[in-house]
């Protein structure tokens, strides 16, 4: 994992951000140093313990978006992909696989629960020693465990190989969206492209 992450001004300048405990916002940050090439990690406690952050700053930055929880205990963070590029050759898969295939990633370039299912969390106050009101229970369905090229594909039936294509600019493989009479093609390295009536794909600002 790499030792030097960066951080958006889009994020951390935006009202929700601002708008959020200043412990929260500093867990925010902790939390970014210590997450994987994809955002993800398993270790949010010990990033409280080293900024002083208490529980209500974590369950401020699970309510508010910027953290994706897991039932696992893996937290997510929203807005990596706008904080960090990574090149290819330095970048190293999550081996949070499971986590990984519960969330799509926006247009916008954030990571999103799948529309199919429902939210597979638990609590933040139930995992930490606290009860909490009107949160979902552990005999609600859970998410339907399909990858996130599958998502991408609109739900591919069972059997059906993901559409994938490579980066016009990289080469790289890339996970490729079906839109209308079109398709999306976004590269973690590149960006956007966008490809019409079977043309090819093109920088898409």
């Amino acid at each position: 994992m790499a030792v030097r992450r960066m951080y958006a001004r889009t994020v951390t300048e935006s009202d929700d951000f601002l708008d959020l405990p200043q412990g929260a916002q500093l867990l925010w940050f902790h939390v970014g140093m210590s997450a994987d090439d994809d955002g993800f990690l398993n270790s949010v406690k010990r990033a409280m313990r080293l900024c002083g952050a208490t529980e209500k700053d974590l369950a401020a930055l699970v309510d508010s978006g910027f953290l994706l929880s897991f039932d696992s205990g893996v937290y997510l963070i929203r807005d990596w992909l706008l904080n960090n590029q990574i090149r290819q050759d330095r970048y190293h898969e999550t081996t949070f696989k499971k986590e990984k295939s519960l969330v799509e990633i926006t247009e916008g370039k954030q990571y999103t629960w799948l529309p199919d299912g429902c939210q597979a969390v638990a609590a933040v106050k139930d995992r930490l020693g606290e009860g909490s009101q009107g949160e979902a229970s552990p005999d609600e369905p859970r998410q339907s465990q399909i990858s996130q090229d599958e998502a991408r594909e609109g739900g591919a039936g069972e059997g059906s190989p993901p559409l994938t294509a490579p980066c016009p600019e990289c080469g790289q493989v890339c996970a490729v969206a079906k839109e209308g009479h079109g398709q999306h093609l976004w590269c973690p390295d590149c960006g956007d492209f966008m490809s019409f009536d079977g043309s090819d794909f093109q920088k898409f600002y």
